[in-house]
């Protein structure tokens, strides 16, 4: 960016993020439909594009494939890996999908699947996960400054993410926070709570229509 003002010896050289440039694909699979996007270094959103969820995971999963493998094709490979969000119990650490209730899935490696057809790193999480570190990264500062929240999500069914110090309180199997898979509207609003016990449980509601 420049130099910036000396303290007493040389000038420093300021410097920045070029955030200019897709660097990540994330893959958002709900009950009712999957997003596939692009996002730059700061979490903004490059470019996206939607189809619907099929139950049967070899169906999905292979048109997830077919949209990274177009995006990494026309970012001319400064993709750097791609993040996956399930609703559902997951195993970041091997990458499966343990059971995602909505379709019955159980013990689907979607990690190995996905890298092993597309050549680029893959992580998966759960979506209220998801969704909290979302909110600690690039949500508002009253959120992001407090590094411990419960973030309630009411999608298609209800899930929590439990932030701790900064990070993603999981516990056994990646089951912290499952409380329950009730589905409580297919074509409902969606929400999203935060409760954050060191600003003595304020709690912030945001709703989104879909």
């Amino acid at each position: 960016m420049g130099e910036g003002e000396s303290t007493g010896g040389r000038r420093p050289t300021l410097l920045r993020l070029r955030t200019k440039e897709a660097i990540a694909i994330g893959v958002s699979i709900t009950p009712s439909c999957t997003t596939v996007a692009t996002s730059d270094l700061a979490g903004r959103i490059v470019e996206q594009k939607e189809f619907l969820t099929n139950p049967d995971p070899d169906h999905t999963l292979k048109e997830v494939i077919a949209l990274i493998r177009e995006f990494s094709i026309k970012n001319k490979g400064s993709i750097e890996g791609v993040g996956v969000s399930l609703p559902g119990l997951v195993d970041p650490s091997t990458g499966t999908a343990v059971y995602v209730p909505y379709f019955k899935w159980r013990d689907i490696p979607v990690a190995k699947m996905i890298s092993s057809a597309s050549g680029l790193p893959v992580i998966i999480d759960n979506d209220a996960n998801a969704v909290a570190l979302a909110e600690l990264w690039f949500g508002r500062p009253e959120v992001s400054d407090a590094r411990d929240f419960i973030l309630v999500l009411v999608a298609e069914g209800v899930g929590t993410g439990i932030i701790f110090d900064g990070q993603v309180y999981r516990g056994q199997r990646g089951a912290a926070g499952e409380f329950g898979h009730m589905v409580i509207g297919t074509q409902a609003p969606r929400a999203v709570l935060l409760w954050q016990p060191r600003l003595l449980g304020s709690i912030f509601l945001r709703a989104e229509r879909r």
